[in-house]
């Protein structure tokens, strides 16, 4: 595992996760491409339409499927992922159990995105539109990399 060091040296790995089509993904990356530039951020999607909208335009590498899933987790930092990704089946049916427990089982930091899609609903959750749940996953970004 990394660590964070302050505005100069930052040795961390940030996995996006993504499914479906890719769009909150892709605002993820472009967030945390803002806030840490010299991060190193990979995506990883369940399928390569959602690859490729995360990696499209950025210099973020990608990979795709189950076992980019599994093998990203283990070397990850900070995990940032859809609720959905966290459980078996989520996504739609993107997400199998190997890809949930790989997920959950990974030591890394993990920030979950609620969706206003998601199955699971948080007791404290408020409503918020995409662009407002980007902006506090990347608040908690924030948070714990200061800390």
């Amino acid at each position: 595992m990394g660590t964070f060091q302050g505005q100069g040296a930052i040795f961390l790995v940030i996995m996006i996760v993504d499914g479906q089509g890719g769009g909150l993904g892709r605002s993820l990356i472009d967030a945390v491409a803002k806030e840490y530039p010299t991060v190193e951020t990979v995506a990883v999607g369940t399928n390569s339409a959602a690859t490729a909208a995360m990696v499209r335009g950025s210099k973020v590498p990608g990979a795709t499927g189950e076992n980019a899933i599994s093998y990203n987790a283990g070397r990850a930092d900070i995990i940032i992922a859809p609720l959905g990704a966290y459980f078996a089946n989520g996504l739609m049916g993107e997400i199998s159990a190997s890809m949930a427990n790989a997920l959950c089982q990974s030591p890394a930091y993990k920030i979950a995105v609620p969706g206003a899609d998601s199955p699971v609903t948080i007791a404290s959750h408020h409503t918020l539109s995409a662009s407002e749940e980007v902006r506090q996953a990347i608040g908690l970004l924030r948070q714990h990399c200061k800390g």
